[in-house]
């Protein structure tokens, strides 16, 4: 069974406070705007949500993936666009800590755990996305400077933020290819760097986007680790992002949940409200069953990181799982919802056009599915 600790449910009632004041009067504007307004992103420093994955070490919250997971299942309840300002900044902090030299901790992850700079982790390329061994922006070296030509694409916060932390080839000739990947942090200033946005079907709020490269140039010591070790970073990287897309997938899912339910009670058809209809009551009990099995999953998840027991098939099973009940969450909430679960004045297409993104990011269903095999037929030896 899993338990909170009392600083847990404490810090968990704190965000939820915060979400019903700060983020849920704001979320349809943020939707239709496209856009997280400055003040509520200030206010959110002011809370340290930028800085949950922030080891105390480094004078941060605790570095605890519970605690980072908890706020973003709140704040996910509201708008996920918010949510996910908060957890790719968080996320992209996470391979400065790990592997990062102390200057480049403090010169690009301080300030990002402050809110001050935005953060975005930039994987994905227009001609690769799961078969990230393949990745084709490539830097050399050249004197002090890392010279970078290439793309990528689909990243969040990517068209606003200040600090990207990259993966890409350093070595293009080394077998296997995934050897030949390193982890360069490259800032939105650096010469030859252009950003673009992305419009999206849902996380409109989100400002996903791309960037190009053509000869950007970025200081030596900027990266991260040592050079070829880039894969390992990413697939340890995964291994906090998947719970943490899954504690995204379950607030959502939370929040459809209950817009369905206060609609199902209060709408009256055959003189009587529609909750009492067995046919709403299925999917009533199908909506309870995935959002409670995503609870589990998404925590257990966590917790195993935090207590140093990670597990990638655990991880991948969490992510997979609450990614398509979201989907099956939301789908119910707008058919309760009928024409008006439809309309733009319901709540229940945001969390429709926002839900359909987790079986993609992070991991499409489709690479998990092998994942999850992969690791079963090996422990079954």
């Amino acid at each position: 069974m899993l338990e909170f600790t009392d600083q847990q449910k404490q810090w968990r009632d704190s965000v939820r406070k915060f979400v019903s004041e700060e983020v849920s009067p704001l979320a349809r504007q943020i939707d239709q705007e496209a856009r997280i307004p400055d003040e509520l992103r200030w206010k959110m420093a002011k809370q340290g949500y930028f800085g949950i994955s922030r080891p105390q070490r480094y004078g941060g919250h605790s570095g605890s993936l519970v605690d980072l997971c908890l706020a973003l299942d709140e704040l996910a309840y509201a708008s996920v666009s918010v949510a996910e300002r908060i957890s790719a900044t968080n996320l992209t902090e996470i391979p400065l800590y790990l592997y990062g030299t102390q200057d480049l901790v403090e010169k690009y992850a301080v300030p990002m755990a402050k809110g001050e700079k935005i953060g975005s982790m930039c994987i994905t390329e227009p001609a690769h996305g799961s078969d990230v061994a393949s990745m084709e922006t490539y830097a050399r070296l050249d004197g002090d400077h890392w010279v970078v030509n290439g793309a990528k694409r689909y990243m969040d916060n990517a068209a606003i933020s200040d600090t990207y932390v990259v993966f890409l080839k350093t070595d293009l000739d080394v077998r296997p290819k995934h050897k030949g990947i390193s982890t360069i942090v490259i800032p939105r200033e650096s010469p030859g760097f252009t950003a673009f946005s992305h419009d999206l079907l849902g996380g409109r709020g989100l400002d996903v986007g791309g960037f190009t490269m053509k000869d950007c140039r970025v200081p030596r010591e900027n990266l991260i680790g040592e050079q070829g070790q880039g894969f390992y970073h990413v697939m340890k990287l995964f291994e906090y992002a998947r719970p943490v897309v899954a504690s995204l997938a379950l607030g959502l899912a939370r929040g459809a949940y209950d817009a369905a339910m206060e609609y199902a009670k209060s709408r009256i058809e055959f003189d009587q409200p529609i909750s009492s209809f067995q046919l709403i009551q299925a999917k009533i009990a199908d909506m309870t069953v995935d959002i409670e099995a995503s609870h589990l999953l998404t925590y257990q998840s966590a917790f195993a990181m935090d207590r140093g027991t990670p597990s990638d098939r655990l991880a991948a099973v969490a992510k997979l799982f609450t990614s398509e009940a979201v989907v099956r969450v939301a789908d119910h909430a707008v058919q309760i919802g009928g024409t008006d679960g439809y309309c733009k004045s319901h709540p229940m297409e945001r969390f429709y056009r926002d839900a359909r993104m987790f079986p993609i990011g992070e991991g499409t269903s489709e690479i998990l599915r092998l994942l999850i095999a992969r690791r079963e037929l090996e422990t079954k030896r």
